[in-house]
């Protein structure tokens, strides 16, 4: 790879970061992120950073270390959308240098390097992650930065191992025993299936124990200081192997719903991977790629050919930690009876590190030792980018009407488009037609679309006239309001209450004369029948309201979006003159 193709796809895997920076000071979305942001905003302004609250209330749900990030944050930078979303933006960058590490320690490539931190940074599940963080961003860093460090044990010096430990350590307290599991299946499995008991004996494993579980068990102290031993039975056990496994979560089970998520979350080179597993299984069966070959040959020469590649030294030196971090994990958390789709980002790294190499030897010619070359054809790679033309064409047709300047915006997200001559002259189509269909994509959704969404999420632009109209207040009423809806706390900067209590309401509104209460649409037809008809209400604000981080295809059809939208109110309510 010379210098200008390195240079190429360094500003490539910048540009694709664009959108996200774009979106940096961005309202945020409910329900996790803005209730992650408040949390933390209740933790800076309490100076209390080990005993976590969500609206004064104790809270369980997640461990500690994300609020403590958001919090620091917070700290430096004050309570603002760029505050929150820095962090991880700053762990992405991160990752993908640890990506661009793992992928040369691996196969000695610098351009397999870049190519794996292309892939990552142009998928759209990336982009997500950056667009609403949650607490998935930090998890999948730990996880990178984990295997980064075991390549580093493997290859450099064996001391990287107490810093595997520790990301291990600080991944538990992000997301409970999940930042465990995954090495274990990745590396703990490449080494036991290669009986590799010399490597294993190298891990330091029971200083490992130690470093790993410092964080976990200091955090279990802190939860059984407020909850008893169901805290740290919650932390380790419930809300992570309970999850996927346990009754109490149990779901609907669709054991392809993760495979359709990681399709949309991985995004621009999907077909090519799913096409190149298919073409790799296939010659395995077949031990030609010969299609021919009759079923019944096929499954008695299975047994025999695995038996035989088991026992060779070719299968004792190969490394198979990425592909079991993509193909063994998906598999297994596809058994998950809690199924969210923020689950597949836990394997992106390892898709995009994986088909990094894919498309060095199909593309470059790039084969390592014992490698066998690729072949497929050219159609697969233009299939995702055919979809993503018809998405940038429905937006104006179908979801949005788009005026003024949001014409230039959304004709100027074609501009990755204009670098395709010049860019060709370096690298293949097949990478480069994918990539900067998805930038139009990408940039389409940072600069236009999600400014689009957040519009129905009034949250800010009612906390703004909150706190000018009511300074000083600790307490924001609310009356049918979904307790989900955090960023009315954040942006308004205190806690929220529902009117359950017209007690509780009435002697606040005795001691201020008025009290500003956001209403649902709903709410405001039943106020005055639950408060016995005894106030006068002042309508000061009224806005279109949906869950924009749960659209339904009715909301991005403008016709029918009419229908689904709900009102949101602001009013103004005083005691009613006798």
């Amino acid at each position: 790879m010379n210098s200008l193709q390195k240079k190429i796809l360094i500003s490539l895997i910048l540009l694709s970061l664009l959108p996200a920076v774009s979106l940096i000071n961005a309202d945020m979305m409910d329900i996790d992120s803005a209730q992650y942001a408040e949390i933390a905003r209740e933790m800076t302004d309490s100076d209390s950073y080990l005993f976590i609250r969500d609206n004064g209330r104790k809270y369980l749900d997640k461990p500690i270390m994300t609020f403590w990030l958001v919090s620091a944050s917070f700290k430096l930078f004050g309570q603002n959308n760029i505050a929150f979303r820095l962090p991880s933006l700053i762990f992405a960058l991160l990752s993908l240098y640890s990506i661009y590490r793992i992928t040369v320690l691996r196969s000695q490539s610098e351009r397999r390097g870049l190519l794996a931190s292309l892939l990552y940074a142009s998928s759209p599940g990336l982009l997500s992650m950056l667009v609403s963080p949650l607490i998935d961003i930090y998890l999948t860093s730990f996880l990178i930065f984990i295997h980064h460090a075991y390549y580093l044990a493997r290859k450099k010096n064996a001391n990287y191992f107490y810093l595997m430990y520790f990301f291990m350590g600080c991944g538990f307290i992000t997301k409970g025993p999940i930042a465990v599991v995954i090495p274990g299946i990745s590396i703990g499995v490449d080494l036991l299936i290669r009986r590799d008991w010399k490597g294993i004996l190298s891990m330091k494993i029971p200083q490992g124990i130690f470093v790993t579980a410092a964080l976990p068990l200091f955090w279990s102290y802190v939860l059984f200081q407020e909850f008893s031993w169901y805290g740290p039975n919650f932390f380790i056990i419930i809300q992570s192997f309970g999850r996927f496994y346990s009754f109490i979560y149990n779901q609907k089970f669709d054991p392809l719903f993760f495979v359709k998520n990681f399709a949309w979350a991985f995004g621009l080179f999907f077909v090519p991977l799913a096409v190149h597993v298919f073409l790799r299984l296939r010659q395995a069966l077949t031990g030609s790629g010969d299609a021919s070959t009759s079923s019944d040959a096929i499954w008695k020469r299975i047994p025999l050919s695995l038996w035989n590649y088991v026992r060779s030294d070719e299968f004792r030196k190969a490394d198979f930690v990425i592909p079991l971090w993509l193909f063994l994990t998906l598999s297994l958390i596809s058994f998950s009876r809690f199924q969210l789709p923020q689950y597949i980002y836990w394997i992106l790294p390892g898709g995009a590190i994986y088909m990094a190499g894919v498309l060095d030897r199909l593309l470059f010619g790039g084969l390592a030792e014992g490698e066998k070359p690729e072949r497929m054809p050219a159609f697969f790679f233009y299939l995702v980018p055919a979809l993503l033309l018809l998405f940038y064409i429905a937006i104006p047709v179908v979801a949005f009407d788009l005026k003024g300047m949001q014409w230039f915006v959304y004709l100027l997200c074609l501009f990755p488009l204009v670098l395709w001559p010049v860019l060709r002259r370096h690298f293949s189509d097949r990478l480069i037609v994918p990539v900067l269909s998805g930038l139009v994509v990408h940039l389409t959704v940072g600069c236009l679309i999600y400014g689009l969404l957040i519009f129905y999420q009034p949250s800010s632009r009612i906390a703004e006239t909150v706190r000018r109209l009511e300074p000083g207040e600790e307490v924001l009423y609310k009356f049918m309001i979904s307790n989900s809806q955090r960023s009315y706390a954040f942006y308004s900067k205190r806690l929220t209450r529902d009117i359950f209590r017209k007690d509780q309401f009435e002697a606040d509104l005795r001691a201020d004369g008025s009290r500003l209460v956001i209403l649902s649409g709903e709410g405001l037809l039943n106020f005055p029948g639950f408060t016995g008809g005894r106030y006068d209400l002042e309508i000061l604000e009224e806005h279109d309201a949906y869950k924009v981080s749960m659209p339904s295809q009715a909301f991005f059809n403008k016709k029918k979006r009419p229908g689904v939208l709900k009102k949101v109110y602001l009013i103004r309510v005083t005691l009613r003159n006798p």
